[in-house]
């Protein structure tokens, strides 16, 4: 069977065939619909610094008014799991720092292990453990540890609810990156009660609040984020506190049930609004 190949008539979609071509128009019309949405700036009338984070070109992007709650990109959790597994230990009582260990083209898991050397002497009593951990991380870490400077240890690949048992164990969870979404691992450590550190380069703001339910530091402040471990793990009030805040917004926001329903009602609104123009 010989394939010919066919030009396209005055009344052809350049993108191939009329179906085909109807298909791509709908799915770049639900993209341009969900990021107007959550407040991507598709007009070029619009001017808009390039140092403005994500928060203000959505502000500036939406009617007055306008605009939903963030989703969790990983489709929020299993509360029945998360609440078998949650620790009925204080937040205040454990004793135990739980570090990402990414170390790339984002990942500053070096840092965050400098911090916890500037801090050591308030870690005494604590374990620190990474996960997710590259090479360059895990020999940094080995060092510290020969060297009697932290009681810090590798974890092997977990599955996920052996890494929520993890969360449940930890006072504190430390992330150090210059770029990154919401973090599902920090969302994770909330649900488990650990008191979230986490860098201003990434979504946190949205869900937790600086000095009150988490700490947002500045990931080249190596001084402040080892401030912000040391405060954690030595304020029990501050950790309690939290972990029922941060609680109060994994019931509300994290359901994964709730959460379904919403991503439905918006490509449902979405694909009758692109329906409407067609």
């Amino acid at each position: 069977m010989s394939l010919k190949r066919r030009s396209c008539s005055a009344g052809d979609s350049p993108l191939g065939s009329p179906p085909i071509g109807g298909a791509i128009f709908i799915i770049i019309s639900a993209l341009k619909a969900i990021a107007d949405k959550f407040g991507v700036c598709w007009r070029t009338s619009t001017t808009i610094p390039a140092s403005a984070s994500g928060r203000e070109v959505g502000k500036r992007s939406r009617p007055q008014g306008e605009g939903d709650a963030p989703f969790p990109n990983a489709g929020g959790m299993d509360l029945t799991l998360a609440r078998e597994f949650r620790s009925r230990v204080r937040t205040s009582s454990r004793r135990l720092v739980v570090v990402k260990g990414y170390q790339h083209f984002a990942g500053r898991a070096l840092t965050a292990l400098e911090a916890l050397e500037r801090c050591a002497d308030a870690l005494r009593s604590f374990e620190v453990v990474l996960f997710s951990v590259s090479r360059e991380v895990a020999d940094r870490a080995r060092d510290l540890r020969r060297r009697g400077t932290l009681n810090i240890w590798i974890s092997e690949y977990l599955p996920h609810e052996q890494m929520l048992k993890l969360h449940s164990r930890a006072r504190v969870y430390l992330a150090v990156s210059i770029s990154d979404a919401i973090s599902t691992s920090m969302l994770e450590a909330i649900a488990m009660g650990a008191f979230p550190i986490q860098t201003n380069t990434s979504c946190s703001d949205e869900w937790i609040e600086d000095g009150e339910s988490g700490f947002i530091v500045d990931p080249k402040d190596i001084e402040g984020i080892a401030d912000s471990v040391r405060m954690a793990v030595t304020d029990d009030e501050l950790v309690d506190h939290a972990a029922e805040l941060n609680w109060a917004t994994v019931q509300k926001r994290l359901d994964q049930n709730h959460v379904a329903q919403q991503v439905h009602d918006l490509y449902e609104s979405i694909f009758e609004d692109i329906s409407k123009r067609m």
